[in-house]
C-alpha cells in the first residue's frame, strides 16, 4: 500500500490559545464535526446571477472530483459524511475525536480562558497532498470565540443622556407609518441573544411600530444564548433596531 504525503494546509496553523488553560484531552469518543471547505474554481465567478438551485447543480458538476476526493479521504479515515452541499462548496464530517485527530494530524483538548470553555489546538492541519490541493479551510476543530464584543459597560448608565428608539427615528425622519410588512431579513449575530419574554430585542412598549416576529435559525451549532455580561446582548438589540429601521424606509420609498 502506498504512503500517502502529508502537506500544511495553507492558513491553518494555530497559535495556542491566549491567556487559556488546558483542562484535558479531548475524549477519545467525543464525536467532533468539522466542515471542509472546497477551494473556488476559475468557472465559479460566472455564477453570480443563478439560482441557489442552479448554482447547486452547476458547482456539483464542476466540483465532482473534489467532492470525490474529499468523501474518499473521510470513508478511509473512518469519518461520516454529513452533508455535501455543492453550492457552498461545503462538505461536514463527523467522527470520534480520535479518528480526526488522525486524518488532520492534530491534537485536540479542552480549554478555558476564564470566560468561555471551548476545545483547542495548535500548529498546522496536514492533510494528503491531493486533498490538500482541493481544499481552501478545515473548520471546526477549534471552538475558541472568533469575535470579541467591544461594547463598554457604563458604571452609571442612568447618569448618560439616551434616547428612545422613535427618538432616534424622528432626528433621521424615519417613516412612522410604515409597518415593513412582507420583508424578510437574515441577521448573522456571532455571540448573545435575546429574550422572548422582553419582547423584540428589549423594545420598549409604546415606542416604535409594532414588532416583527424574530427567529433564531441555528447554524453549525450557534444558538439563542443571551447572556447580560458579555456585551453581545446589546450588539444584538443594536442590528435587531438597525435592520427594522431599514426595512421600514425601503418600504416607505417603494410606496413614493
Amino acid at each position: 500500500m502506498t504512503r500517502r504525503t502529508y502537506v500544511e494546509l495553507p492558513g491553518s496553523h494555530r497559535l495556542e490559545p491566549a491567556a487559556a488553560i488546558r483542562i484535558a484531552d479531548v475524549a477519545p469518543d467525543e464525536p467532533v464535526e468539522v466542515r471542509v471547505d472546497l477551494k473556488p474554481r476559475p468557472d465559479d465567478a460566472k455564477t453570480s446571477h443563478c439560482t441557489r438551485a442552479e448554482l447547486n447543480a452547476l458547482r456539483a458538476t464542476a466540483h465532482q472530483s473534489d467532492i470525490q476526493c474529499v468523501t474518499d479521504f473521510a470513508q478511509q479515515a473512518g469519518l461520516s459524511v454529513v452533508s455535501v452541499e455543492p453550492g457552498r462548496r461545503l462538505i461536514k464530517l463527523l467522527g470520534p475525536a480520535a479518528k480526526v485527530e488522525a486524518a488532520f494530524q492534530t491534537k485536540l483538548g479542552h480549554d478555558h480562558d476564564g470566560k468561555h470553555r471551548f476545545r483547542g489546538r495548535s500548529g498546522p492541519v496536514l492533510l494528503p497532498n491531493d486533498v490538500a490541493a482541493v481544499v481552501e479551510a478545515v473548520l471546526g476543530l477549534d471552538t475558541r470565540p472568533a469575535a470579541e464584543s467591544r461594547i463598554v459597560q457604563l458604571p452609571d448608565a442612568s447618569a448618560m443622556p439616551g434616547y428612545l428608539p422613535n427618538q432616534v427615528g424622528a432626528l433621521y425622519d424615519f417613516p412612522t407609518e410604515a409597518s415593513g410588512a412582507g420583508q424578510c431579513i437574515a441577521l448573522i449575530e456571532l455571540g448573545g441573544g435575546w429574550l422572548s419574554g422582553l419582547g423584540y430585542a428589549g423594545r420598549v412598549p409604546g415606542h416604535g411600530p409594532t414588532p416583527p416576529r424574530v427567529v433564531a435559525v441555528s447554524i453549525d451549532h450557534g444558538a439563542n444564548r443571551p447572556h447580560p455580561d458579555n456585551g453581545a446582548d446589546g450588539e444584538m438589540a443594536l442590528d435587531h433596531t438597525s435592520i427594522l429601521k431599514t426595512v421600514e424606509r425601503r418600504w416607505n420609498l417603494c410606496r413614493r
